[in-house]
């Protein structure tokens, strides 16, 4: 059965998101300490440097990873953190309709 579209750049995606994540412990981890970390290391690092350590940013692209995955609650937890961050004195608004959660 030949793959879909969809399933071809998913594949393309876990292999070059794989390559950085493994790049980035070569060069971040210590030797003794390569073997240990995790490709989810790898990958936040990455992911940190390539926002220049902007945690909004960062905390956005894990809401849009949350939400992808269907982790809605999660995603609305993560949304409210950045409104509160970037708003600290507002209430967080309707950031569960945005995750596709109706209350929490």
């Amino acid at each position: 059965m030949e793959k879909t579209n969809e399933e071809t750049r998913i594949e393309e995606t876990k292999k070059a998101l794989t390559e950085i994540a493994q790049r980035q412990i070569r060069e971040s981890f210590l030797p003794e300490y390569r073997e240990a970390a995790t490709e989810e290391e790898g990958l936040g690092i990455a992911i940190a440097h390539h926002f220049r350590w902007d945690g909004i940013s960062i905390m956005k692209t894990f809401a849009e990873a949350l939400e992808d995955a269907n982790f809605h609650t999660h995603c609305a937890t993560v949304r409210r953190w950045i409104e509160q961050d970037a708003k600290p004195d507002q209430t967080p608004g309707d950031t569960e309709k945005k995750c596709g959660v109706d209350s929490l």
